[in-house]
């Protein structure tokens, strides 16, 4: 599952509109459609980050509180690139 359930509410609420995955390769493509609990979501773009490049202001978007939130997530210990 990509989203969890309080990211598709917040993402149908219009809340959320972005999302950041840590992936060795993306599992999804520019366009891809995805069939979830609040219906179809499409994938507009992908764009590889690095984390000293994320901002609060993103994390917001993706319905963290703040960057650091948004890190603690992914539970790792290294610098990392990112998905968004």
């Amino acid at each position: 599952m990509l989203f969890k359930d309080v990211h598709l509410k917040g993402i149908r609420e219009g809340k959320i509109t972005l999302a950041f995955r840590q992936w060795q390769k993306a599992s999804v493509k520019k366009g891809s459609l995805l069939n979830t609990s609040v219906g179809l979501l499409k994938i507009d773009s992908i764009e590889t980050v690095h984390e000293d490049h994320i901002t609060d202001d993103e994390a917001l978007q993706a319905g963290f509180t703040n960057k650091k939130q948004l890190l603690k997530s992914f539970h790792h210990n290294h610098a990392g690139k990112f998905s968004k």
